[in-house]
């Protein structure tokens, strides 16, 4: 035997041993070929190996003869390789043998555990502030320009957001500037908090809590205001709360309310809630059923039904005005113009108690125009785990998993668990493939899931009969799936299996504890229309509509003129603020030049603050907008428009933009770009391809 001298791969050492007599007496005719093991202690290795035989004519491996294998080394097997490598005649008659010297070409591939990771993930985007920045330029009531007095109170604000909000303020406002000297606008009729709320709801969307429905209650002043401002969505939002607190107390006043201000959706909740006897019993001792009269309301219309099925529920009232102890409902001729022909004849003898019985016979079989509603809440997320070398990952034996990272559905942790050769030995010609949950407490929980493969030709999901569950989850059952998932054989001749890799997708459902609500309330809010009403300030159509510019500050950007609003742009950005604050400080009209921005890319950033939403990026070439965005929005402290583009890059690396993508990464200290680079870098391919494009050079 010769054997070579000691190697390292991987931390573990290695030596080739060669028998050119042949290891045993039936390979004498041959040449036996091993690779030997030498362990430092009891760990075992799993290794994928290759021995062939330098061809010396091509100066590369002779393809035959080389063997490949994947073999488990450990100390108790410390060698693998072939008896029968070659035969010595064939050996002495090729050109592997070259002045009576022969090379033995060993290639050693340590085959690690398995390591699961996170697959590129984008930064994540938070939700806007622009709210909570207009917020701060209220309340620290910098760079005021208009005034109301509302009520003995006076309120600064900034024309430009009020004038933006609402068609009434923008008149009131176009007034005011016909007449320079007058200052501030008188609104009556509104009461101070009112007005106050109202501000805030124009600067943030939002309204202070509401703690109280009664008939005097916010929500219904807000409601005649936002009316009254043409405030669509203050009205939608007081128009639910008060749908939401209907009671004895104040149904009246809000059905009055509702039918003043033609609030079709209140209304029918109104009339929902004194369908119900005992209900309306208990609004006719308030003072606001006679009110509710006295703006014009028609009693049947309390109802909800045509006039003879109403007659019941009106002959109520008639009994109730004739109660001997009733001294709020002495005024008979609210009533006096109707009828009430099925109303017993002995009716004027009638207590009101005895009447109740009488109004619930003849409303027996009447099916109520409402009803509640149960549902299901759920909670839906997909995940797909990508497991790579799949050939060098199989064989590790049954039982031995591979395990996704953690992903989060519906506040529970769930992992994927595959097992390349089967969970059990009955299952060793098959892949396992569970959904395993980890409780945080002894929590249960029910979930619909689904596991399939990624087909690679078609690009979905290969959905497998039978591969979707209902189950229950629990402390005491973590672990639900599939022994039989596929056949190892099936699943290599699919194309599921591609580049020696495949991806299990699983769709994952939670399924909540049903829930059941009032259905009578069924309002649905458009979103927040507040970057819709700024994007109109830069529209030149105000300027047509109005006669006058609402623009008082101006950028020159590459030759270009920016028209815009100091209240917006320096709620927008400290560096903005600081901008502007240095030229009223000068008291000098003239524009703010700004350098090194192209024009585009400003009126881009323009838009992005006042709207919260870009034009569409075209991010995949070197020198796009989205990287020109990125640079500015570093320079001007717009945080959120730096995630976004960041995240645009991220979603649109290839070959031709990864490296220049690097190097901004790098300058302006972005973790999540440069990781998402790196790992795209990581691949071979990729490097390669990237190393061949003018921007690596360019790089550094």
């Amino acid at each position: 035997m010769i054997h070579s001298t000691t190697f390292t791969v991987g931390e573990h050492d290695w030596r080739i041993l060669c028998y050119l007599d042949g290891y045993k007496q039936e390979s004498s005719d041959c040449i036996s070929v091993f690779l030997q093991y030498c362990p430092k202690s009891d760990e075992k290795a799993r290794v994928k190996f290759t021995l062939s035989l330098l061809d010396h004519a091509t100066g590369a491996a002779q393809n035959r003869p080389c063997y490949t294998s994947v073999q488990l080394f450990s100390s108790s097997h410390i060698d693998w390789g072939w008896k029968k490598f070659i035969r010595r005649n064939v050996l002495e008659a090729s050109s592997c043998l070259r002045n009576d010297s022969l090379t033995i070409i060993c290639n050693v591939t340590i085959i690690g555990e398995p390591q699961t990771y996170n697959s590129r993930v984008p930064p994540i985007v938070k939700p806007s502030i622009l709210y909570k920045q207009l917020g701060t330029l209220l309340s620290v009531e910098k760079g005021s320009d208009i005034n109301f007095d509302v009520d003995g109170r006076n309120f600064p604000a900034h024309r430009s957001v009020v004038a933006a909000s609402s068609p009434v303020f923008r008149a009131h406002i176009s007034g005011l500037m016909k007449e320079p000297k007058k200052q501030s606008i008188k609104i009556t009729d509104i009461k101070a908090p009112v007005f106050e709320a109202i501000l805030l709801y124009i600067y943030t969307d939002n309204l202070p809590e509401i703690e109280t429905l009664t008939d005097t209650g916010m929500a219904q002043h807000l409601l005649v205001a936002a009316d009254r401002f043409a405030l669509d969505k203050l009205r939608r939002n007081c128009e639910k709360k008060l749908c939401e607190g209907l009671d004895v107390r104040n149904v009246c006043t809000a059905l009055a309310l509702a039918d003043q201000h033609s609030l079709s959706t209140l209304k029918s909740a109104c009339l929902q809630y004194l369908s119900s006897p005992k209900a309306l019993l208990s609004s006719m001792a308030t003072d606001g059923f006679i009110h509710m009269f006295s703006f014009g309301v028609q009693p049947i219309y309390v109802f909800g039904f045509s006039p003879p099925q109403s007659q019941p529920l009106l002959d109520i009232f008639l009994a109730e005005l004739w109660r001997p102890t009733s001294t709020a409902f002495n005024d008979k001729s609210v009533f006096g113009k109707f009828s009430f022909p099925l109303l017993p004849e002995d009716s004027q003898q009638m207590n009101i108690l005895e009447v109740i019985p009488w109004l619930q016979k003849q409303t027996t079989n009447r099916t109520p125009p409402w009803s509640s509603v149960s549902c299901v809440g759920t909670s839906t997320g997909v995940h797909h785990f990508e497991i790579c070398n799949y050939t060098l990952t199989k064989g590790r034996g049954i039982g031995k998993n591979i395990l996704s990272t953690t992903f989060t559905v519906g506040d529970h942790d769930w992992r994927i668990s595959c097992y390349l050769d089967g969970d059990k030995q009955e299952s060793s010609d098959y892949i396992s493939v569970y959904l395993l949950y980890y409780p945080k407490s002894d929590e249960k929980v029910r979930v619909k899931f689904t596991l399939s493969f990624l087909d690679h030709a078609t690009g979905a999901a290969q959905h497998r009969p039978g591969y979707t569950s209902v189950q229950l989850f629990s402390s005491t059952s973590q672990g639900l799936g599939f022994s039989n998932f596929i056949r190892k054989n099936e699943l290599e001749k699919s194309s599921c299996l591609r580049n020696d890799s495949l991806t299990i997708i699983c769709i994952l459902t939670i399924i909540e504890e049903p829930k059941t609500y009032d259905s009578r309330v069924s309002l649905k809010f458009n979103p927040s229309i507040l970057y819709k009403r700024l994007a109109t300030l830069l529209s030149i159509e105000m300027v047509a509509q109005f006669g006058f510019m609402v623009a008082d500050i101006y950028f020159q950007v590459d030759g270009q003129y920016f028209s815009a609003h100091r209240s917006v742009v320096a709620a927008s950005s400290p560096v903005f603020h600081a901008h502007i604050s240095n030229l009223m400080k000068e008291a000098k009209e003239q524009p703010i030049k700004i350098t090194d921005i192209e024009a585009p890319v400003f009126a881009a950033l323009i838009l992005f603050i006042y709207t919260d939403h870009l034009p569409e990026i075209q991010i995949h070439t070197d020198t796009g907008m989205a990287q020109h965005l990125l640079v500015v929005a570093d320079r001007f402290s717009l945080y959120k428009l730096r995630r976004y583009c960041e995240k645009k890059l991220c979603e649109g690396l290839n070959v031709n933009n990864v490296c220049t993508v690097l190097a901004l990464a790098n300058q302006h200290s972005l973790s999540t770009l440069k990781s998402a680079c790196l790992q795209y870098l990581s691949s071979p391919k990729s490097l390669l391809s990237s190393m061949a494009t003018d921007e690596f050079i360019h790089s550094g």
